[in-house]
């Protein structure tokens, strides 16, 4: 699955500082001297982020260093440590009923080897947040292969729609830790003319696009080809479909809304409108991500883009549509326009 074009000119920000970069078709490759260094320093800041968080009295900030030494190691170019399942055991017991605490902890490397672990979190979080989009999509990602228990999470799921994303709050999250600890002179000096307030956004930026709950599972399972060998997922992987679509909360979610619904309606019509509506998000995205791209004026957008979409409630098209209207830009693509994804379909 590719970014969309607001979160790739972003990205491109945080591979100027050498941060770890969430997209596969933008890699973090340092290529000479200077690039070395600066992943070094990147590996240096990551790993002391990671130690002080460690030592909070925070569930949710020692959740946090397991991802953050898991960045050092990865701006080294190494493994990271194993985690002990002691380590695991403690911070899910301290993670208590808080949702956030637990998704995050449910979503890091260190449950891979812990399958029973990973089953019995899930199963906690769904009991503590029915309609959080995270919490249904990790149940429905839990399920593996069991066709019956896939398919009664995912009638679940589509019970408690629409589910409510919290993606404004993870970002927010990301801020004050990148308030709490600003990124050195060493990494600054990797990136000329960019301010430490710029720079500060754009490492919770970086984090934030890592920062998505598992979808891949509930494509599979609403494939078409899936729903026709259980014919009962169909009204189900529907409703989850549109929820997705209508109310996601980030583009990536509202694209995998998309390709669950289009696949699965009848009605030629509905999938015109649908396919419509898809267009105007992409070229939302794509105008933001130009508009975001202008040297003389990407701090100052950035700033308001990033404030806006940290706030509770703010999706990332409703953010987009308010950003261009703001910028005096058109909300609707020209007819003989064609999306990435309507040019790779076309290929």
């Amino acid at each position: 699955m590719t970014t969309m074009p607001i979160r790739r000119a972003l990205l491109a920000l945080a591979l100027a500082l050498a941060l770890p970069a969430a997209a596969q078709d933008v890699p973090l490759e340092p290529a000479d001297a200077a690039e070395t260094s600066a992943a070094d320093a990147a590996a240096a800041y990551y790993g002391a982020v990671a130690e002080s968080l460690s030592a909070s009295a925070s569930p949710l900030d020692r959740i946090l260093a397991l991802d953050y030494a898991t960045l050092a190691a990865a701006a080294a170019g190494r493994e990271p440590e194993p985690v002990d399942r002691a380590r695991v055991e403690a911070l899910a017991e301290a993670a208590g009923d808080d949702p956030q605490a637990l998704a995050l902890l449910i979503a890091n490397a260190a449950l891979d080897g812990l399958p029973d672990l990973r089953q019995r979190l899930v199963a906690r979080l769904l009991e503590l947040d029915p309609h959080g989009l995270v919490a249904q999509l990790q149940g429905i990602a839990a399920a593996g292969d069991d066709p019956a228990l896939l398919t009664e999470r995912i009638v679940d799921a589509a019970s408690n729609t629409p589910l409510q994303g919290r993606s404004a709050a993870s970002l927010d999250m990301y801020a004050r830790l990148a308030e709490r600890h600003p990124l050195p002179p060493a990494l600054l000096a990797a990136a000329p003319g960019v301010s430490a307030r710029l720079a500060g956004e754009t490492a919770a930026l970086a984090l934030w696009t890592r920062d998505v709950p598992p979808l891949r599972p509930l494509m599979r399972a609403c494939a078409a080809t899936a729903v026709a060998n259980d014919p009962t997922r169909d009204r189900a992987c529907q409703t989850l479909g549109r929820s997705l679509f209508e109310t996601g909360d980030t583009v990536i979610v509202q694209t995998v809304g998309f390709a669950v619904l289009r696949q699965l309606l009848a009605d030629p019509d509905a999938v015109a409108r649908l396919e419509a509506a898809m267009r105007r998000i992409e070229w939302q995205q794509e105008q933001v991500g130009a508009l975001m791209a202008d040297p003389a004026r990407r701090e100052n957008r950035l700033h308001a883009w990033f404030t806006a979409m940290r706030t509770p409630g703010t999706t990332e098209s409703g953010n987009a549509r308010a950003f261009l209207e703001r910028e005096g830009a058109a909300l609707d693509p020209p007819a003989d326009w064609r999306s990435r994804r309507e040019r790779d379909e076309q290929e």
